[in-house]
């Protein structure tokens, strides 16, 4: 079906239970989807869920969960008040997914909603009100799978919408240049410092490598636990001659200094643990021409082609990861070509305009 033109397009409320100042991949893809759909005409404004309400008890959050709620609907009564059509589009917290819910059975709005986590459990809520949305929106295939196998029920209209990148922000060049400038390889990991995203076995895996390497950490930690987990791995950096000169953290990275740290790497890194549903900066590194080396957990499996744009390992194995690396620094035609097939993945698959095209499609759908 083809999107409507810009004098019909219906209100989008993004609903998310994570945006800024909270840093990760659900703030980057609902920012990114924002200001998409407002270059393309659309009025799309985001209610987020306040970052300082996150960490009181349980039970008291459930207050604040549903003046949430009723602040969505209160908004999407409004814009329906005054004549228009409004869509719903919910993100990663059932009590998101609620709040387009029950706007879709009170106010007759289109309820989308996008599933970012992993899930490790049945959901009462999940099962009861994942039938009642319009449409539902998985990250990876692998993903839509780890749902269903917790008992959340399959409905007609499922998607796979990995969110993207915008191209002409990443800078390709062949990783296989800089290292004939530096001689000294740059391994890159941007993400969350938490012990799911594989920092330790990042590490361990750098002090196996036989040649010279770099690790640049990049990435803050935000909660109480994960600034512990962060203090423990500079701890032990700090105690080791060889991996303080391998290994640097540097914190927060944004804008055109983070672009210019994947164009002066050489390899990606991304040893998760966990169920990892679709990682943004995989698709990042790519359109900067970087091979990713990663364990295969989640929906990595779905982002590295084995062999052609990177290499997997299995989940948790340290020997395997550093010996991944090795064999593609030892190699530079295949560095080269791997870097070649990464930039072409990441125009292939991850250019963000497709994933901007599949949603403007099911909004057009609903009104």
């Amino acid at each position: 079906m083809k999107v409507s033109s810009p004098q019909h397009l219906p209100y989008i409320i993004l609903v998310t239970n994570v945006y800024y100042p909270v840093i990760g991949g659900i703030s980057v893809y609902v920012r990114d989807l924002h200001e998409e759909l407002v270059k393309h005409g659309y009025d799309a404004p985001i209610v987020s869920f306040s970052s300082r309400l996150r960490h009181l008890p349980r039970s008291l959050r459930w207050l604040f969960y549903l003046a949430f709620i009723i602040k969505v609907f209160g908004k999407a009564l409004y814009a329906k008040l005054q004549g228009r059509t409004v869509v719903i589009h919910s993100h990663s917290a059932s009590f998101c997914l609620m709040a387009a819910v029950l706007s879709r059975k009170f106010l007759g709005c289109g309820a989308v909603h996008t599933y970012h986590s992993p899930l490790d459990q049945r959901s009462a809520i999940l099962e009861w009100f994942t039938p009642l949305l319009n449409d539902v929106v998985y990250v990876s295939r692998v993903h839509q799978k780890l749902y269903h196998q917790q008992k959340v029920p399959i409905i007609v209209n499922e998607h796979i919408i990995s969110g993207g990148v915008r191209l002409d922000q990443f800078r390709y060049v062949n990783p296989v240049n800089q290292l004939l400038k530096s001689k000294r390889p740059t391994i890159l990991f941007v993400g969350r410092i938490t012990r799911e995203k594989g920092i330790a076995e990042a590490i361990s895996a750098i002090e196996l490598i036989q040649q010279d390497v770099e690790l640049k950490i990049v990435g803050i930690a935000q909660k109480p636990a994960q600034k512990k987990y962060l203090r423990l791995q500079q701890e032990r950096v700090a105690e080791s001659e060889l991996l303080t000169q391998r290994v640097r953290f540097l914190g927060l990275v944004q804008g055109q200094d983070l672009y210019d740290c994947y164009s002066s790497a050489t390899i990606f890194i991304a040893p998760s643990i966990w169920d990892e549903p679709a990682t943004l900066v995989v698709p990042e590194a790519m359109a900067s021409g970087l091979p990713v080396v990663a364990f295969s957990a989640g929906g990595l499996v779905e982002r590295i082609q084995h062999g052609k744009n990177g290499l997997l390992v299995p989940r948790g194995d340290i020997k395997g990861l550093a010996e991944a690396i090795e064999s593609i620094l030892q190699n530079t035609d295949r560095l080269s070509e791997m870097s070649i097939h990464a930039r072409a993945t990441a125009e292939q698959k991850f250019d963000l305009s497709i994933a901007l095209t599949k949603y403007m499609n099911i909004y057009a759908q609903l009104q």
